[in-house]
């Protein structure tokens, strides 16, 4: 029984890994592809509207999205799945409505007075939105379930699909931000018209808590959800307010630079991030929910440790073939990004272990504690970003990445440290 336990474990994270490395393969081709076909000037103008359409989905939409993952595992069956979906679907369509409009009439005001931006920009911005919330909402439950095989499948077309929508773009209409988005938003459509279908098998039984009317449990879900719209934010302003200030204090062609080192770099951290994360967080959200204190404590210790070994680990490649990957993932015009790889690693392998040691508080439904570690980070962030920018420009912002997540990681470990006990015996 033990043995079956761990094989289908290993089954489900080998289908984790795999749907991740070709989802890393696909966007890593699709930046050699991208950055050889654009100057770093509209690399760098693309990177800040995408980050814009992150903090739409990120505030408004993956708050009620994390909430389904953890009160997933509340389902005792079908039913109980049928009004969690009803609910999430409800205050998705909701929030995304909000979100869609400010963009769009953002986005339109900025193209009647910019010349970089034309007026397909606020319907292209909208329909990449709407796609990346509905692939979110949809896989999300996929993992939730442990359907690890769809899941993968599904994330690994995606990956390909998403950049070779927008190489076919930049052919047709040219190297602009506009033909990368609509390309972006043609993969991400794709995707879901081939692999967005119902489940065949009903969902494993889980605690079987969720025995309540829609109208109690939305009031649950959004609960749950309002620490995470402002961790949403404070979350986005560490990852993506230093391309803002690139942008103001030294111009768009060194955002672009910088955006392409930091895309080559997050991505195979947040790839063993979230192949451990896809793996263990069901098993780990299952104890939780269960009330088994000592496997939870365990599978958060196995979880920790292999996230920091593999990361120490890629760090050290990092600093060693820093040239030879910016020689062989980016175009010709993008060969500054090399010297500010390592930095950037190091700021990755930091924040991955502190979003381990915050699983405690999302298994434990206190997200406050979260929000409050993010908003001291993102201010601190802010502050030691434009400081090193000021000193030592392009270079400077890299620099201050290991320094603002290595205070996170620092105060994470405080607050669990001083709350992780308290938690574990609710």
């Amino acid at each position: 029984m033990i043995l079956k336990r761990y094989q289908v474990v290993v089954t489900e994270g080998a289908w984790a890994a795999g749907g991740q490395i070709l989802y890393a393969l696909g966007l890593l081709a699709g930046i050699k592809a991208i950055t050889s076909m654009v100057p770093p000037s509209v690399y760098g103008l693309l990177a800040l509207y995408v980050a814009l359409l992150n903090l739409g989905s990120g505030m408004f939409a993956r708050p009620f999205i994390q909430a389904g993952l953890r009160f997933f595992h509340d389902v005792g069956s079908q039913r109980d799945l049928l009004r969690l979906r009803a609910v999430l679907k409800s205050l998705l369509r909701g929030s995304t409505a909000v979100i869609g409009f400010l963009i769009f009439a953002g986005s339109f005001i900025y193209a009647g007075i910019a010349d970089q931006a034309g007026f397909s920009l606020p319907f292209l911005l909208v329909a990449l939105l709407v796609a990346d919330i509905w692939r979110s909402y949809e896989s999300s439950l996929l993992n939730a379930a442990r359907n690890q095989r769809r899941f993968a499948v599904w994330l690994a077309a995606e990956g390909w699909f998403r950049p070779a929508g927008a190489v076919i773009a930049i052919h047709v209409w040219g190297p602009s931000p506009e033909a990368i988005l609509a390309g972006y938003a043609a993969g991400a459509f794709a995707g879901i018209a081939v692999f967005n279908r119902p489940a065949k098998a009903p969902p494993r039984p889980g605690s079987g808590r969720l025995k309540d009317d829609k109208e109690r449990l939305r009031k649950q879900i959004v609960e749950y959800a309002k620490p995470l719209f402002g961790l949403a934010l404070a979350g986005w302003i560490s990852s993506t307010g230093d391309r803002y200030l690139l942008g103001w204090l030294t111009g768009m062609k060194e955002v672009g630079i910088y955006a392409a080192a930091y895309g080559l770099m997050m991505r195979p951290f947040m790839l063993v991030e979230t192949v451990a994360e896809l793996t263990v967080r069901p098993l780990y959200f299952e104890a939780a929910a269960g009330g088994r204190a000592e496997r939870e404590k365990r599978i958060l210790a196995i979880w920790l440790f292999l996230t920091a070994t593999v990361c120490g680990m890629g760090f050290v490649m990092v600093l060693f073939l820093k040239d030879w990957i910016a020689a062989v993932f980016l175009g010709p015009g993008f060969g500054r990004s090399a010297s500010l790889m390592p930095f950037i690693a190091a700021g990755a392998g930091l924040v991955a272990v502190s979003h381990v040691l915050e699983k405690p508080f999302f298994a434990h439904l206190r997200t406050r504690p979260v929000l409050v570690i993010q908003s001291l980070v993102a201010a601190f962030g802010v502050l030691t970003t434009f400081v090193c920018i000021r000193l030592w420009g392009l270079k400077g912002a890299a620099l201050a990445m290991p320094i603002y997540y290595g205070f996170q990681c620092g105060l994470t470990v405080c607050f669990v440290k001083h709350s992780v006990q308290d938690i574990s015996s609710r």
